[in-house]
């Protein structure tokens, strides 16, 4: 399964995933979307996070609410939310690699244990 994550500089986020900091502040109610068309909507970085499973604990929720969090260019979709300690180090666990869709159109594969970018995987 894929998760992924519109934002403007993945760098906090790759740095806690590299050193397992549930407690980290970039990992702390982490929202995840299921659909890569509306997590870009969120940043000009796209995160794409592969997964061995659905990470436990999370909340799954539609992103657009009733209680008047609405955003016209997500429509109903889902997000995942890493809303407890437990959830995200099942993400954690869960997590077998990640893939970067930077604002040139390049997407660079990311290392999980380091953090660090292996190289283009496709322009």
């Amino acid at each position: 399964m894929q998760l992924h994550r519109g934002c403007a500089n993945p760098r906090a986020l790759f740095d806690a995933i590299a050193a397992g900091d549930v407690s980290a502040k970039a990992l702390q109610g982490l929202h995840l979307a299921t659909s890569a068309t509306v997590a870009a909507n969120y940043g000009e970085y796209l995160v794409t996070f592969t997964m061995s499973g659905e990470p436990r604990c999370a909340q799954v929720q539609r992103i657009n609410k009733s209680n008047g969090n609405y955003n016209p260019k997500v429509g109903n979709e889902l997000e995942v939310v890493l809303g407890s300690g437990v959830a995200i180090d099942s993400f954690l666990n869960q997590l077998q690699g990640a893939t970067v869709r930077i604002p040139d159109g390049r997407v660079v594969e990311v290392d999980i244990e380091t953090g660090e970018t292996l190289g283009v995987v496709s322009h």
